[in-house]
């Protein structure tokens, strides 16, 4: 009999509890759907509201079902949203929303893991450069990587303004367009300061060591780390020319190596192609997607037999029994955000509260998704 692990209610006293106890809960019938065939329905003692054993699923509320894992590998293998609806016969719609779902999936586990390492490397970050909605909303992804494992701890974004020559046609349409986007003041600075605060967390555990981290000479990187309390952060800033070969000689290798990755596997960074963002949250997703496949599916080093390589997350420092465990279910049963301690970037990215360009209307979030 399926007993499942806790009320889904947030505010009920029963949603905090997390094992195989079958004392708060009765069963309440059945129903009928296309998708799932009959679905077990149950009630809480307790606060008395009623959920299924669907309401633990991935595809919880989902009218069509899709392989997630071959989702994933398509998506991180440079098919576009409109190739992989045709793929699967269905909307660009449901396949953003599988994406959403494989987001924060992705988002969970990689809290879960992250949590787990124990810092032993070296840091690497830099802003990776791409565009939503047009090339007048450039965005900076901010890159946080391990030197030597090339493992995605963290990442952010921000929309900034066009940089570089223009004819005047496109200054004066530049003009118009701004007029109607806003633009956050000192935004590469934040989203880095909010990066810095990410090493703080990595490196609780080990507290009289300091970090080593390498950035490029980008001015914005200086007056972050100089306005962050010296006590706070135990860090040892190395600059690196950007002009400098992208060989494995060059200490920005493992950002430089991620730049090249998310160029070539994910569809909307190709340089002059038709594919790119539209909207800013789908977009990060997506990239959150790519963070699941490249830190805890892709082998470290690709060679003639894959079977025997770890992943980027066990060359970090995540146990391969651990990461065995954690994966198990992981397209199948979806994790609650009332259960999760994650960094404000995330749970804003989760809420898709991330702005894009000249839109009006706020993003809609199912409330599922906030439980």
């Amino acid at each position: 009999m399926y007993i499942p692990r806790f009320c889904p209610n947030k505010h009920c006293t029963k949603h905090t509890i997390n094992n195989q106890s079958a004392d708060w809960f009765y069963k309440f019938g059945t129903y009928l759907t296309e998708s799932f065939g009959y679905v077990q329905r149950f009630r809480c003692k307790d606060c008395l509201k009623t959920f299924s054993k669907q309401t633990f699923h991935l595809d919880y509320y989902a009218k069509k079902v899709l392989p997630y894992y071959t989702l994933m590998q398509q998506a991180t293998s440079s098919m576009s949203i409109r190739a992989l609806s045709r793929f699967h016969n269905c909307t660009t719609a449901t396949i953003l929303n599988k994406l959403e779902r494989l987001s924060h999936q992705a988002i969970a586990l990689h809290n879960k893991l992250k949590a787990n390492i124990v810092l032993k490397e070296p840091l690497v970050a830099d802003g990776f450069e791409s565009f939503s909605v047009s090339q007048y909303f450039p965005n900076n992804i901010t890159l946080l990587a391990g030197k030597r494992s090339q493992f995605i701890y963290h990442f952010n974004h921000i929309t900034i303004r066009r940089k570089g020559r223009m004819t005047d046609k496109q200054k004066k349409l530049k003009k118009v367009l701004y007029k109607q986007a806003d633009f956050e003041r000192k935004g590469i600075e934040k989203r880095f300061t909010e990066l810095l605060g990410e090493i703080i967390s990595l490196n609780k555990q080990e507290k009289h060591s300091k970090v080593m981290l390498y950035t490029d000479e980008k001015p914005d990187y200086e007056r972050s780390i100089k306005h962050l309390a010296p006590d706070k952060l135990a860090l040892t800033h190395i600059k690196v020319n950007s002009q400098k070969k992208r060989t494995k000689q060059n200490n920005l290798f493992a950002v430089n190596y991620l730049d090249r990755e998310l160029r070539k596997d994910l569809a909307e960074h190709r340089r002059e192609t038709v594919c790119f963002g539209r909207n800013v949250c789908q977009s990060m997703n997506r990239l959150a997607v790519y963070m699941l496949y490249h830190n805890y599916f892709k082998p470290y080093r690709i060679k003639n037999d894959v079977s025997d390589m770890p992943t980027h997350a066990e060359v970090a420092g995540v146990t391969s029994s651990l990461l065995l465990k954690e994966k198990t279910g992981l397209f199948e049963e979806r994790y609650f955000l009332s259960h999760l301690e994650i960094t404000n970037s995330m749970k804003t990215l989760w809420c898709k509260k991330l702005v894009t360009p000249l839109k009006v209307k706020t993003e809609k979030v199912p409330q599922y998704a906030l439980n």
